[in-house]
């Protein structure tokens, strides 16, 4: 579905440079009232079209660890706004970057520059669909490979390199926003439709906002007093030096992305690994639970050395509670509970809430 819009483009950009070819750029109104017909046409077919009800469901992994799924969440949005602003900033500046800053002739550059972003663009999403596996690598490639567009089309004095990475800079973007969306179901199952409202909404956004930034840069630059005595010594025009310094400060949208990359990569691999560490544990309480009493878990929790004495700590004793709080009468639980907190020091206020929230919880009848 992600490809068709890059070969929707691709098909309105060859429609509108054959018809201001054909007829002038003078009847660009008809085209104009062609292009408006679309979205009717295509919101007579969504009225159409049967939809499904949307019931959505949280499962239990949904609903625990909210606070951790709030963050990751949160950097999906982050990435796919920087992924967007990346993509959108060139589709958009391409054909104009092309024109005024390289002096290519307009229809060759919409063709070889704006077209040929568009068919890699949808090219990339069609080959990741059919060959892709490590979602989070390829994003980190497009991410670095966008940076080097934008920094080559900045810097290059030769117009027809310039052309190429700005046409290239299709197949490095075209992953971006579809990969983030795959990167978030992979890290946060069941995430649910609010999730995927916010990720659109982040895409949204950046589509809007990077390519309007880059037109208040090209203004302020190319008529700054700094861009008239550049262009004297690089004989360029004050609005080329405009074009290509946009270019430059662009690159930094996805220079951040991969940033953002690099944390969601090690945040979303630590959770893995606290995931890990409290399943393995949580075994291991299990077993206590069958072979032994109430009062001799509290002790093995608390004074035994533990590899989960860190982080997995507090998960593993609200774990072992509930447990407990099921399965036992947890008054006998409580005629020692400072030998307890003599073992861990640095624990006890930890273990006094645990202990506090387990006195106060409804008794349970021991189990026959």
């Amino acid at each position: 579905l992600h490809s068709l819009y890059a070969f929707g483009v691709f098909t309105i950009v060859c429609i509108s440079t054959a018809f201001l070819k054909l007829f002038g750029s003078e009847n660009w109104m008809y085209l104009t009232a062609f292009l408006a017909l679309l979205p009717v046409f295509a919101a007579v077919l969504f009225m159409l079209s049967p939809m499904p009800s949307m019931e959505e469901t949280h499962s239990a992994a949904s609903k625990g660890g909210s606070k951790h799924r709030n963050i990751g969440l949160a950097l999906c949005v982050l990435c796919i706004f920087l992924g967007s602003c990346a993509e959108n900033t060139m589709s958009n500046w391409t054909s104009g970057y092309i024109e005024k800053a390289l002096h290519l002739d307009k229809t060759l550059g919409d063709i070889l520059g704006v077209a040929m972003f568009a068919v890699l663009l949808g090219l990339a999403r069609i080959g990741y669909a059919k060959f892709g596996r490590n979602i989070c690598k390829t994003l980190l490639i497009g991410m670095i490979g966008a940076a080097a567009c934008y920094i080559v089309a900045g810097l290059s004095a030769n117009g027809m390199v310039g052309l190429v990475a700005c046409a290239m800079a299709g197949l490095f973007t075209g992953m971006l926003w579809p990969g983030t969306l795959i990167l978030m179901e992979e890290k946060i199952p069941g995430a649910g439709v609010a999730a995927y409202a916010l990720m659109a909404a982040g895409g949204d956004l950046g589509a809007s906002i990077a390519p309007q930034l880059l037109g208040i840069v090209v203004d302020k630059v190319s008529e700054s007093s700094f861009a008239l005595e550049l262009s004297n010594s690089l004989s360029l025009t004050p609005e080329q030096i405009g074009l290509k310094t946009g270019m430059l400060i662009a690159s930094i949208f996805p220079i951040l992305g991969i940033a953002v990359l690099l944390y969601i990569k090690k945040y979303f691999k630590k959770q893995k690994s606290y995931k890990t560490m409290n399943t393995t544990y949580q075994q291991e309480i299990k077993i206590m639970l069958q072979t032994k009493s109430p009062p001799e878990i509290v002790r093995s929790i608390v004074a035994e050395p533990c590899p989960y004495r860190q982080e997995g700590l507090t998960r593993a004793l609200e774990y072992c509670w509930r447990e407990m709080e099921r399965c036992f009468d947890l008054r006998t639980l409580y005629e020692q509970p400072d030998n307890c907190m003599k073992s861990w020091p640095d624990m006890e206020n930890t273990i006094s809430t645990l202990l506090t929230r387990a006195r106060n919880a409804q008794m349970q009848p021991a189990p026959p």
